[in-house]
């Protein structure tokens, strides 16, 4: 008795379970098909590029019986029905698997209930920790505070579809400090806090408008005039939900986070004739290093991370901030 191959079975409609069955096993058989397929398609091209490679090289030292041989082969080859079936059956598996992809996309997309486009406020919407987002539309208050732009480099750490993207503007302002010097001029005192102003704007990809999600900003700190290995400490966490973003870049303003600052630093010199030495002291804290930027979907899926600071890479997680 002649069976029929997997791809010429027709799939039932019921009962359900024999239809998995049938859809399961016809997927894996046509799978190796088109590897099967591809393989050959593959030997048969490199066979005639080796040919068209000979025929040139023969062209140029005039063997042009030589040449003529080549070619002739490449053109058989060409012609064979090993190669030419291959390729067909290639393109019709790809076709095939390319519409049932699109089929089960469909069905997934229709199976969803339909959601009502969210309506883009109007109104800047203020946080209970004193940040304040503006949607699209919405002019930015005139604060007086000259921001400085802040490229964001990838972590790497997002898993998820990129569905965000993220710009950032940072300014630090140090105008709290206190500084003072003794009598002989020999010891510096700086004492007090800065403040980090951070401004994002913050938009989704074309295909995800309209959703909800969770942005996380973290900043960090480094020991004042620390160089060479740094370990970045946080010391300044703010959280803003968005809903329904959109592809229009939305205003976040942070509230500005306070960093405390203390130096001191002694010199002190001996002088002879002949040379002089200097040397310094200083007890140290903290100053601004960098931000890290997290957008995570309502699913809780990380969807983008970026940091102002190449090193605080490292440093940086999937898990939401707490």
């Amino acid at each position: 008795v002649k069976t029929k191959k997997l791809d010429k079975i027709d799939i039932v409609d019921s009962p359900a379970s024999l239809k998995n069955i049938q859809e399961y096993y016809r997927k894996l058989y046509m799978s190796q098909v088109l590897k099967n397929n591809q393989q050959i398609v593959t030997l048969f091209e490199k066979y005639i590029a080796r040919l068209k490679a000979a025929q040139t090289k023969s062209t140029q030292n005039e063997k042009i019986e030589e040449a003529l041989a080549y070619r002739e082969e490449a053109e058989s080859a060409r012609s064979r029905a090993e190669y030419t079936v291959a390729k067909s059956e290639v393109a019709i598996i790809k076709d095939e698997m390319g519409a049932a992809r699109e089929a089960a996309a469909e069905k997934v997309a229709s199976s969803k209930p339909a959601e009502e486009p969210k309506e883009t406020p109007k109104e800047p919407i203020s946080h209970n920790n004193g940040c304040t987002v503006y949607p699209p539309g919405v002019r930015l208050p005139k604060t007086g505070i000259v921001y400085k732009r802040t490229s964001l480099s990838d972590t790497k750490r997002a898993s998820a579809k990129k569905k965000v993207s993220c710009l950032a503007h940072v300014r630090e302002d140090k105008t709290g400090l206190n500084k003072s010097r003794s009598y002989y001029g020999s010891s510096t005192f700086k004492t007090g806090s800065s403040l980090n102003y951070v401004r994002l704007q913050v938009r989704t990809a074309a295909s995800s408008i309209n959703e909800d999600f969770d942005v996380y900003v973290e900043y960090y700190s480094k020991p004042v005039g620390s160089s060479g290995s740094i370990e970045p400490e946080l010391f300044g966490t703010h959280h803003i939900p968005i809903e329904g973003l959109d592809s229009k870049y939305w205003y976040i303003d942070c509230k500005p986070v306070s960093l405390s600052i203390r130096e001191y630093k002694r010199r002190s010199r001996y002088r002879s004739t002949y040379y002089s030495t200097s040397s310094y002291y200083s007890d140290k804290g903290g100053e601004f290093y960098g931000i890290i930027v997290s957008a995570y979907d309502k699913e809780g899926n990380l969807t983008y991370q970026g940091c102002s600071n190449s090193k605080l890479a490292t440093v940086a997680t999937a898990e939401k901030p707490e």
